[in-house]
């Protein structure tokens, strides 16, 4: 019995509602050399918007007048992001929509894709160097570099426009280090505090604000911590994930002083729990709110600063 062909033909589309709220319909509407899926989305508010545009771009398929060459800039990025959304982790995902919207789009959104040349590209990460920082300008020198890679890939453009234009320069930030009596004088002051445990295992460990925040009393194992994930706020977005690296999963030794400190804090955080009754939701965090919830990490910034 033959095998049945299982590639999914030009013309077949499907709706998803994003995280973000928004529904995104792709459509496949060719292959590339390798025989690779090209695929075309369309987003929307609404489920029934985003069928019709859907619906549309069916229509405008089937008639043969769908030419991706006269695609705009800002219509191929929401389909490259698209892509890359599926591949990589959500933190980097929001890395690379900030840039597009905050950054690409307003100064070369309405370029045809094929119109775009290294003069653009110059002057675009120019115009952010100098409305932002150059770490901002290099981000979007990146984030350009990827998505031309793709429309070189999938035939769109010839060339990649973006390997003409050279990175800005790069500064390493200095690093100011706290004084041994700094950082005396700051746990100090934060003695009192129902995050003083934080602190002072913060500084204990040289741990990232991220992994604490992540951190569940299920990785504390005695003098130990297993850090598995971290905790960041993209946006208005808060996400825990799974490291960067393999090298950021670890299990790190904790002095006696900081695993003292910890059962102190799991004390009062019990005391917390027990006065919140069944309100108290299971986190499993170690540091969380008074009501038992995940701390925000700007919040948390703002009451370290509040303190010094």
């Amino acid at each position: 019995m033959a095998k049945r062909n299982k590639r999914r033909a030009n013309g077949e589309g499907t709706l998803r509602e994003r995280p973000d709220g928004r529904w995104e319909g792709t459509l496949t509407v060719g292959y590339d050399a390798v025989g690779k899926q090209i695929r075309r989305s369309v987003y929307g508010r609404t489920q029934e918007a985003t069928r019709a545009k859907l619906d549309s771009l069916k229509q405008t398929l089937a008639t043969g007048s769908l030419d991706l060459s006269k695609e705009r800039v800002s219509d191929f990025l929401s389909r490259w992001l698209g892509e890359k959304e599926r591949r990589v982790k959500p933190t980097t995902a929001w890395q690379y929509r900030h840039a597009v919207e905050k950054h690409i789009t307003p100064r070369i959104g309405k370029l045809k894709i094929t119109g775009v040349t290294p003069g653009h590209i110059q002057r675009l990460i120019a115009d952010v160097a100098a409305a932002t920082e150059d770490a901002t300008a290099t981000k979007v020198r990146s984030v350009l570099y990827s998505a031309f890679k793709m429309a070189t890939r999938l035939q769109v453009v010839t060339r990649n426009p973006v390997e003409s234009v050279e990175a800005l320069p790069q500064t390493p930030k200095p690093i100011t280090l706290w004084e041994p009596s700094e950082a005396a004088r700051f746990l100090e002051v934060t003695r009192s505090d129902r995050l003083y445990a934080y602190f002072y295992t913060l500084m204990g460990t040289g741990l990232r604000r991220g992994e604490l925040l992540a951190l569940t009393w299920a990785d504390v194992k005695e003098s130990n911590l297993s850090i598995t994930k971290n905790r960041v706020k993209r946006g208005s977005e808060i996400l825990t994930q799974s490291p960067k690296t393999s090298k950021g999963t670890r299990r790190i030794a904790i002095s006696q002083d900081v695993v003292y400190e910890r059962a102190e804090h799991r004390r009062r955080q019990e005391a917390e729990r027990l006065a919140l009754g069944t309100a108290w939701p299971d986190t499993g965090l170690v540091f969380t709110s008074v009501t038992g919830s995940a701390l925000d990490p700007d919040n948390l910034t703002r009451t370290r600063i509040r303190l010094m």
